[in-house]
């Protein structure tokens, strides 16, 4: 199994579970403008990103973010499909074992340093 393909619970949390907010809060809860500002660029810039959102009309931020999820399943889907897609997982996996045993070698200085 691709290591992309493990994402079999929705993207989108429950309804059910409450949504922990930003940590970033003044003294009274509200979060701040500076904080506003950066989210709203922040979708502006993942507005940017999305392919095919429609153009007639302002998304909502949830319309937004669903659409982020849908680009990235369907970046998933392609990289899970694409012909070298097996190729590059065991290639990854090779390195990273490789790696792993590197960082397990003991380090010896040689044997004429002083």
């Amino acid at each position: 199994m691709h290591p992309f393909s493990q994402r079999q619970q929705p993207a989108v949390a429950p309804a059910s579970k409450p949504i922990h907010k930003a940590s970033r809060r003044s003294p009274t809860g509200k979060s701040t403008a500076s904080d506003r500002d950066d989210v709203e660029l922040l979708f502006r810039k993942l507005v940017q990103m999305i392919p095919n959102l429609p153009k007639n009309r302002k998304l909502t931020k949830l319309e937004i973010l669903q659409a982020v999820i849908d680009y990235i399943q369907e970046l998933e889907e392609r990289l899970e499909s694409h012909p070298d897609a097996e190729n590059l997982c065991s290639g990854l996996t090779r390195l990273k074992l490789s790696l792993s045993q590197a960082r397990n070698v003991p380090h010896h200085p040689p044997e004429n340093a002083q």
